[in-house]
């Protein structure tokens, strides 16, 4: 069995981390295997740069625990320390790929209110990362987010904005994201006026026409009762008599159904012309 000794560069100082299997290494990290494969001799060293070493090391424990059955959690780590973890695993281009590390850092900046050091934290880790990741982008919209809809406490507003100055590119992008969401809802409570307005004016025409209705049967019932009062089809009433004998001739075909009027007078020409044909 072929040993690594894995170091941390940083600042052109070397800290021996630990020492690895070479196996194990070389299939659970891209990088060491590319480190390793030009190395000749008993001893081999893999240097590691650009990431922390508490972070490092915590990865590089993982993989020697688990080999290749490696699963790294970071659902219960604070961000800024979550974010180390995913620098530490890109660094090390750990095999199989791990991206539940950097879904469990989306989903907490979508859901949590951020501090400023977290936001340092994300923005230094995935600005360059914009094509290919979430994150940034997330942090920037729930930022401009929490702040355009005074989640921050007064005292507490200025803190995230102070952090953000030192990085122009932050800054900036956390402005023009909070001066879309204000037009976005100036535009939603425009629209939202003017559908409450439309509302009420169908609200409005809807009662006018079940009133009208409710008038409209209203008066077609009392028409029907009064032609079948009239024709002996029921008991007239003292309104109805009183009706009829004020009326004018013929008046008291009002509210009597059309298609009935057509047939009787269907009737009457066929009785005109049966009595034609028998004389």
């Amino acid at each position: 069995m072929c040993a690594v000794s894995v170091f941390h560069g940083k600042d052109g100082m070397l800290t021996q981390l630990r020492i690895m299997n070479e196996q194990l290494l070389s299939r659970c990290s891209c990088t060491a295997r590319d480190l390793l494969q030009d190395q000749k001799g008993a001893e081999k060293a893999v240097t590691i740069f650009g990431v922390g070493s508490a972070p490092l090391n915590y990865v590089l424990e993982e993989i020697q625990r688990h080999g290749t059955d490696v699963y790294i959690k970071t659902h219960r780590e604070p961000l800024d320390r979550a974010v180390a973890i995913f620098q530490a695993v890109e660094a090390l281009a750990v095999d199989p790929a791990q991206p539940q590390v950097e879904g469990s850092i989306v989903q907490f900046i979508a859901h949590n209110k951020l501090e400023p050091r977290w936001m340092v934290a994300v923005h230094l880790a995935f600005e360059s990362r914009i094509d290919s990741s979430k994150a940034w982008t997330t942090m920037v919209h729930q930022l401009a987010w929490d702040l355009n809809n005074g989640n921050y406490e007064a005292e507490e507003a200025a803190a995230p904005q102070k952090a953000a100055s030192a990085h122009p590119s932050l800054h900036q992008a956390i402005d023009e994201k909070i001066e879309n969401l204000e037009n976005r809802r100036s535009n939603y409570d425009e629209a939202s006026t003017k559908f409450a307005a439309r509302k009420e004016r169908i609200a409005e025409k809807q009662s006018r026409t079940r009133v009208r209705d409710i008038h409209q049967r209203v008066h077609d019932h009392n028409n029907q009762l009064r032609y079948e009062e009239t024709h002996g089809m029921r008991e007239a009433s003292e309104a109805t008599v009183e009706w009829a004998l004020t009326s004018k001739p013929g008046s008291y075909y009002i509210g009597r159904p059309k298609k009935e009027l057509k047939k009787q007078k269907r009737q009457a020409g066929k009785k005109v012309d049966e009595g034609e044909s028998g004389m």
